[in-house]
């Protein structure tokens, strides 16, 4: 197993309200070749015999949404979780292994704590999370341009650029910026139309296919409601939308990761605020007006 692929499993995450390197139940099930109940069970075990102030600094039972869109128990482990748990798995590629994964946990904490940075002393996890609320919440700064104004207003704040110390170089590319892609709704307002006939009319262009989503069905109860047959109950709920390959010329499919569930990704299929509502007027509004 390389660096690389140990280095993936670790990804900063909140962890009772901070941001922390941490891992998962399931990937250490993975990695381990374990089954994720027995790992589930390991964990059980370390918390039952641990002080109470250790396992909050260190383990958070949470849930996952599993293949099948039902919600399961998993835990979050932090360096110190993690050691704990795995220091019972013996074998060479086990303690290869946990090497690899310390390190890794190390790495991560040395970067979000600033000490591999000279002069980022007050680079915290708290202090940055405000940063960047502010910037995106109260000032309405998104994408790249986010990006920017937090670098540098830590800049200003501690005379270091943190693009400059990583290395990383931002697309310059304004079509690459979010700032520049809003919703359907948004469009839909432009044209003084429901969003619904939006869709339709972007599905009628051909910028569009639309797939029919269907729910489950839950009893008040709160178990899936069940037909004569055995099969869970579904019903209608609403479009998925993909751009087509015309339809990628002005939309695409963005993700955004729900700031209080990290481990839940919605994808929004997301057009131009500028190209769209052209395309839109040359090709079907000031069509129907002329008819």
């Amino acid at each position: 197993m390389s660096n690389l692929e140990v280095k993936q499993l670790v990804a900063y995450r909140r962890f009772d309200g901070e941001v922390k390197p941490t891992t998962t139940s399931l990937q250490v099930a993975e990695y381990f070749g374990k089954e994720h109940y027995n790992v589930i069970r390991d964990i059980k075990d370390v918390i039952s015999k641990c002080s109470e102030s250790f396992n909050a600094l260190n383990f958070e039972a949470v849930e996952y949404t599993d293949s099948k869109g039902e919600k399961r128990p998993m835990y979050l482990l932090t360096r110190d979780g993690f050691t704990m748990v795995a220091m019972g798995y013996t074998g060479a590629r086990a303690m290869q292994f946990k090497e690899q994964y310390i390190a890794a946990f190390n790495e991560m904490e040395r970067q979000l704590t600033g000490t591999a940075l000279k002069g980022v002393g007050r680079m915290t996890p708290s202090y940055l999370a405000a940063l960047r609320d502010f910037v995106t919440i109260d000032c309405g700064a998104r994408g790249t341009q986010a990006t920017r104004a937090i670098d540098r207003a830590w800049k200003n704040l501690e005379g270091v650029s943190p693009l400059a110390l990583t290395g990383v170089v931002l697309k310059d590319d304004p079509e690459d910026d979010d700032y520049n892609y809003v919703t359907a709704t948004t469009i839909a307002n432009m044209f003084g139309v429901s969003v619904r006939k939006l869709n339709d009319i972007l599905t009628e262009l051909g910028l569009q296919t639309a797939t029919r989503k269907y729910k489950r069905v839950k009893t008040p109860d709160g178990k899936y409601e069940r037909d004569a047959a055995g099969n869970i109950k579904q019903v209608p709920s609403g479009y998925d939308y993909m751009p087509t390959e015309e339809g990628r010329k002005y939309g695409q499919r963005k993700s955004d990761s729900a700031a209080n569930d990290v481990h839940k990704e919605v994808w929004n299929l997301k057009w131009h605020k500028e190209k769209l509502p052209a395309y839109l007027k040359a090709h079907y509004f000031d069509t129907k007006e002329e008819n």
